[in-house]
């Protein structure tokens, strides 16, 4: 998965993280920003694992299936976002724009 998308599948994970393991992953989009080699999905996978030892769900299911679990459900959430939304500044919306904000990169959701 493209690092872009994997950003953009992970908007509400990230919305639900606790603030001090939200800061791990703006530390990586700081490094990530200037240095290519922390601007792909292998460095951004690890360092989303690192924040979930701190969900006990995350744990017992396993971290690649949670992960994997969220970005499924949001994929659902955006593809009919998609279709419905109307333009105005709705929830998925203003989640995704939070999101770049905070980490201060500029991502865009890729077309499949």
């Amino acid at each position: 998965m493209e690092v872009e998308l994997l950003l953009s599948s992970c908007t509400k994970l990230f919305n639900d993280l606790p603030p001090k393991e939200f800061k791990r992953i703006e530390r990586w989009a700081k490094l990530a920003k200037h240095d290519d080699h922390y601007f792909n999905s292998f460095s951004l996978t690890h360092t989303i694992y690192d924040c979930l030892w701190s969900i006990p769900k995350a744990i017992d299911e396993g971290f690649a299936k949670y992960l994997q679990r969220h970005i499924q459900e949001y994929e659902e959430v955006f593809a009919y976002h998609s279709k419905n939304c109307s333009g105005e500044p709705c929830l998925i919306c203003q989640d995704r724009q939070v999101i770049q904000k905070r980490l201060g990169i500029n991502y865009e959701r890729k077309e499949s």
